[in-house]
């Protein structure tokens, strides 16, 4: 398969924790739409809040090796006042499951066909494994494309730019510093 030229512009690409999702089964498609068209139909938005401090904990609870002020930070940029009270800075379609179920074969074939250097990215704690286990761990997403390296950043969980940004701009930048 070719690759159209304009597409190979891309000659670093980094992954952090993105290593998709366990293979769908055509089986269930009928009863995925359902949920898909039910779930449009009620458009549920996001919880609203007395104050973006609110937020923190819910923050910390995703991210428990955040440090408070920074989860701070993270809630006052993704809050917004409105008419209505303090709203997450958000469409809340996201919210939505895919329309279409997810083909692990066919991000593969994606993943294989990048030209681009990457290194894929996971935090030393990530509970990201813990639930995909049964169908990936780190050292197979990087086998999944042709010129991958693999980094692991101590002390982070899944929300590695959250828990040791710091560490991780490191790590991508020696990366992308790498063959100049």
């Amino acid at each position: 398969m070719l690759l159209v030229p304009r597409l190979r512009r891309v000659s670093a690409f980094v992954n952090v924790e993105g290593f998709g999702l366990a293979d769908s089964d055509p089986s269930n498609a009928p009863a995925h739409y359902r949920r898909w068209i039910e779930a449009g139909r009620e458009q549920r938005g996001y919880t609203r809040y007395q104050s973006s401090d609110e937020l923190v904990p819910k923050i910390l609870k995703r991210s428990p090796k955040m440090p408070a002020d920074k989860a701070q930070f993270v809630a006052r940029q993704w809050a917004a006042e409105t008419a209505n009270g303090i709203e997450l800075k958000a469409d809340p379609a996201h919210k939505l499951p895919n329309a279409v179920q997810y083909r692990r074969a066919e991000a593969m074939a994606c993943r294989a066909a990048i030209q681009a250097r990457v290194l894929v990215v996971s935090g030393e704690d990530s509970d990201f494994f813990e639930a995909g286990k049964a169908w990936l761990d780190a050292g197979q997403a990087a086998a999944e494309y042709p010129r991958a390296s693999l980094a692991t950043i101590p002390g982070a969980g899944h929300m590695a730019h959250f828990e040791q940004p710091a560490r991780l701009a490191r790590v991508i930048e020696d990366f992308l510093l790498q063959d100049l």
